[in-house]
């Protein structure tokens, strides 16, 4: 059988270049897309799922493997049904950030607006004083168990404040609440991961206050 004339699927031609021919890929698939190509669209959805474009993004804001993955579809959905927006001016990666950061906050208001709305808050009243997570000497995993199971609004607080390192006014804004909220969330997850740490693996190193 002649293959002449047989030219790869886009998915093939991806797959196959080498990472820093791929971003000029997806730049003309990109353009396709926002003309009203269908199938181009489809393609940058499959890239982003199948390369993890989007992934860096995300794992900025979240941690949980589930709001990761939520985070992921919102991306997927938006990549195919928004990518009009597209105007050509930076590079596909560039605007796929973009919407990325904007669905991963999306995720994070939504865990800590509703979410949390039955969780008591914890008692402040004993164990360690609040300080920067990055100072206490704990085991990574057990730290991250923990952090796990803070309740949501207080886990993303802490995770914008110390991960981020977002002042109390981004904090403010990424979680749609007042500046004093934000910065009562933070301190609250301080004291009770502090607390947590402090009974599974012993008081830490004197941390920043």
């Amino acid at each position: 059988m002649s293959l002449e004339g047989w030219e790869p699927s886009p998915q093939a031609r991806l797959s196959a270049a080498p990472p820093e021919e791929r971003g000029a890929l997806l730049d003309e698939l990109a353009a396709a897309a926002a003309a009203g190509d269908a199938g181009a669209a489809e393609t940058l959805a499959w890239a982003v799922h199948r390369f993890g474009l989007a992934l860096p993004a995300i794992r900025r804001y979240l941690l949980r493997p589930v709001d990761i993955d939520a985070a992921e579809q919102r991306t997927l959905l938006a990549v195919t049904y928004r990518i009009r927006s597209f105007r050509g001016d930076a590079r596909f990666t560039t605007w796929l950030h973009r919407v990325a950061v904007n669905e991963a906050k999306q995720v994070v208001r939504s865990e800590a607006r509703h979410q949390d709305r039955a969780a008591p808050l914890p008692d402040e009243t004993a164990g360690p004083a609040p300080h920067r997570v990055s100072s206490l000497i704990a085991d990574r995993a057990v730290v991250q168990q923990e952090i796990d199971r803070l309740p949501p609004s207080l886990r993303s607080a802490l995770v914008l404040r110390e991960h981020e390192d977002l002042s109390y006014e981004e904090i403010a804004q990424v979680l749609a609440v007042p500046v004093g909220t934000a910065k009562t969330w933070t301190r609250r997850a301080r004291t009770l991961l502090a607390r947590r740490l402090a009974e599974q693996l012993g008081p830490g190193g004197a941390g920043r206050q």
